[in-house]
């Protein structure tokens, strides 16, 4: 995917699928949740980049505040480029994403 903006709609297609009602740009604190997944039980955070992994942990570090998981979700011709460890570490969870979604690491519960 070349942009954040293209892609929201499969993103959203996929939690929606789910069972998951989606809202963008959701405010916490000083930032912006890019998408928020929400259900009878769970929230779910979503960091949407095309490239820039590094940047995207740390901001999903911080979503484990209010979401039971959290996920990074990456181009796919970038995501080869992430420290799965760290991310699992973490318990942040990867999505790849090239027009469909490909859950690449699952998040664990938050423990926040």
């Amino acid at each position: 995917m070349s942009s954040e903006k293209a892609m929201y709609s499969p993103l959203e297609s996929y939690f929606h699928r789910k069972g998951f009602q989606t809202h963008r740009e959701v405010p916490l604190l000083t930032r912006r949740i890019d998408l928020l997944g929400v259900n009878h039980s769970q929230i779910i955070a979503i960091e949407l980049k095309v490239k820039n992994w590094q940047k995207a942990l740390q901001q999903a570090l911080s979503y484990r505040l209010c979401a039971t998981k959290v996920y990074v979700a990456i181009s796919k011709d970038f995501v080869h480029r992430i420290d799965t460890e760290l991310f699992g570490h973490y318990g942040i969870g990867i999505l790849s994403v090239d027009g469909n979604v490909h859950p690449i690491l699952e998040a664990s519960d938050s423990p926040v």
